[in-house]
């Protein structure tokens, strides 16, 4: 072969390998796709659901969502992630988070008066 088509093919090879986000020979390291997002209401009765199955080390958005006037009810404080969040009346708040270890993750009101859980587990 001449030097030419050779440069061509190499061209052509390595255009699509950019294309495609990686060089040859190289894999792109995998990122774990999100979870469906979640919804929990703040009803008089509490957090509904209370508890929620989450994965661990997989993103996943929470929308809160405070359907009465309830005193109480007009916050969520989630504290092993430092989160406090102020829920307007039928308003969603949306947070995102990436569960570290398997188990619980709380969340209460702000009067801690009502709990929910979210548990992690690995699968």
């Amino acid at each position: 072969m001449n030097r030419s088509l050779i440069l061509a093919l190499s061209i052509v090879i390595l255009a699509v390998a950019a294309s495609r986000g990686a060089s040859p020979g190289l894999q792109q390291p995998s990122r774990p796709a999100s979870q469906p997002p979640l919804r929990i209401a703040m009803t008089e009765k509490g957090f509904q659901p209370s508890s929620l199955p989450v994965r661990l080390n997989v993103p996943v958005k929470i929308a809160f969502v405070r359907q009465t006037d309830d005193l109480c009810a007009t916050e969520v404080l989630i504290p092993e992630y430092n989160i406090k969040l102020d829920l307007p009346l039928n308003q969603p708040v949306t947070v995102e988070l990436t569960p570290k270890k398997t188990g619980e993750i709380v969340f209460v009101c702000g009067l801690m008066a009502f709990k929910g859980t979210l548990v992690v587990t690995e699968k």
